[in-house]
């Protein structure tokens, strides 16, 4: 970009923001109801499909009962392929070996072990690695100690760490959670 001296000037926006400017047009054109080709770019046909509101699914099937509750009483639609952009924070796979070889294979918080419940041939050296503090919650890249930064954890106790947005739960707190819901 040039000021009105006619010098260069570096542009304020982010990356992510030249990134979504220069991106926006073409994926405005895969999701229009524009002809198939534009400028010799053919929109792929599995972009396409209905707008109404019966697409989603939602509206039609969910209905309000007499007494106003809403009430699910018919199937909806899913499978749409959708095209998005985004970003993810980068693991290491060394990190992960290393974790598995300090923790093990048996879930911190229940002890499940996959190999012991589906078999060696199926479940031998699988169990989620999970980040103690989040990487969201970390800017940039940083040191990990795969001893005390990491722990592992089965797929349910996982899920149920980073349920809530914006809260991950430690391993204490899952282990509490499930003596509680077992003593019920």
């Amino acid at each position: 970009m040039e000021n009105q001296s006619g010098q260069r000037r570096s542009s304020t926006r982010s990356p992510a923001a030249l990134a979504t400017t220069a991106i926006m047009p073409f994926l405005a054109f895969l999701n229009s109801d524009s002809p198939c080709t534009r400028n010799g770019v053919t929109r792929p046909t599995w972009v396409r499909g209905s707008r109404d509101s019966e697409s989603s699914g939602l509206s039609s099937s969910i209905t309000k009962t007499k007494t106003g509750n809403r009430k699910l009483n018919t199937p909806g639609k899913e499978g749409k392929l959708v095209l998005r952009y985004g970003s993810k924070y980068e693991r290491s796979p060394r990190l992960r070996k290393l974790a598995l070889q300090h923790h093990g294979l048996s879930c911190k918080a229940c002890a499940f072990n996959f190999a012991k419940a589906y078999g060696q041939q199926l479940g031998a050296g699988y169990i989620e690695v999970h980040h103690l503090r989040p990487l969201s919650s970390v800017r940039g890249e940083h040191q990990i100690d795969p001893k005390t930064d990491l722990t592992v954890l089965c797929s349910n106790c996982h899920r149920m760490a980073h349920r809530r947005t914006g809260i991950c739960l430690s391993v204490e707190a899952l282990r509490r959670h499930l003596l509680t819901a077992k003593s019920r």
